[in-house]
């Protein structure tokens, strides 16, 4: 009796065990803030642009640690570049969930522009330019994880 009691519990942890590593856990990426800033340059011009650190409360972090759909945000300041006459710009931007940390990697980011006499750094700050959240869809690929 006691023998096929343990072999019951055997039995059922082991369907615990299976069903729990079986169980797919929901990688979709859900929104949350963050905090995001970019620079606009040009090789054939000495002026660069950048703007100053924005929130944005619902961007998309993949598992990986990934702005999803990052292109995207580059090309809303690329297009505001166009708008403002500012053709040819090379756009890249930069995030961090937490502010602090993303006024450091920022301040270095300018510093690093301000030393270098060839280039003239222009804050685009009090300009029209706002960073928009992104709707994210999943690809097939994540869709199938």
């Amino acid at each position: 009796m006691k023998m096929k009691n343990l072999s019951l519990k055997i039995l059922l942890l082991f369907l615990l065990f299976a069903s729990a590593a079986s169980a797919k856990k929901d990688k979709t990426p859900q929104p949350q803030r963050i905090y995001i800033y970019g620079m606009a340059a040009s090789f054939v011009d000495s002026v660069a642009y950048i703007t100053p650190i924005q929130p944005l409360d619902s961007a998309y972090i993949g598992e990986h640690g990934f702005l999803k759909d990052r292109t995207l945000y580059s090309l809303q300041l690329a297009g505001y570049m166009e708008r403002i006459g500012k053709q040819d710009m090379t756009c890249c931007v930069w995030y961090e969930t937490k502010e602090a940390k993303a006024q450091k990697k920022y301040d270095k980011l300018k510093k690093r522009y301000v030393k270098d006499h060839d280039v003239k750094l222009v804050s685009l700050e009090g300009s029209t330019f706002a960073f928009k959240a992104e709707e994210y869809v999943a690809t097939e690929e994540e869709k199938k994880k």
